[in-house]
């Protein structure tokens, strides 16, 4: 019981701070764009997660000599490993990229999506996944709520596009 409201205090007051870094200004690239990117949190629980599941591993392979026991923490290795890299990834390597006429995503792949602003069709906001979802014909980028700069995105959207963030069924921030 205790613990549950533990873990459910930790997770809110995270969760908390992850919105109000993305209240934060972008920060500005070499060109003078606006860059933004989630907050340092994501990569470095993510770093910690790959570290873990490092350990594991090792665990896994020379500390059990059950075969079942070496499967079964083989197994959290891999699921730790996954998300630490995920986490890493989409803190560390992705990012979006605003210059005066395109919205420019750099994924965890390093692969790139340019969306001019005029070509935009539609621009809607989940609100399960936290992400603001931009397509043009073609293409689409994903903004998340927590990147830093993230008003700044979408006060960029309204400028360009004439959209108002409840237009684009942003929640009042």
């Amino acid at each position: 019981m205790i613990s549950g409201i533990l873990i459910t205090a930790a997770v809110t007051i995270m969760m908390a701070m992850l919105y109000s870094a993305s209240k934060g200004k972008a920060n500005e690239n070499e060109q003078g764009q606006l860059l933004l990117q989630l907050p340092k949190f994501y990569w470095i629980l993510g770093a910690f997660m790959i570290i873990v599941g490092i350990a594991l591993l090792i665990a896994a392979m020379f500390h059990f000599d059950s075969n079942e026991d070496k499967v079964v923490v083989l197994c959290m290795s891999l699921v730790t490993l996954g998300f630490g890299y995920l986490l890493f990834g989409k803190g560390y390597i992705s990012n979006i990229v605003i210059s005066e006429n395109e919205i420019i995503e750099t994924s965890m792949f390093r692969k790139k999506t340019h969306i001019n602003f005029n070509e935009i069709d539609n621009i809607t906001f989940g609100k399960i996944s936290l992400e603001l979802s931009i397509k043009s014909k073609q293409k689409k980028i994903k903004a998340h709520i927590h990147l830093v700069g993230f008003r700044e995105l979408v006060a960029k959207l309204s400028e360009k596009t004439g959209r108002t963030s409840i237009e684009m069924g942003i929640p009042i921030q």
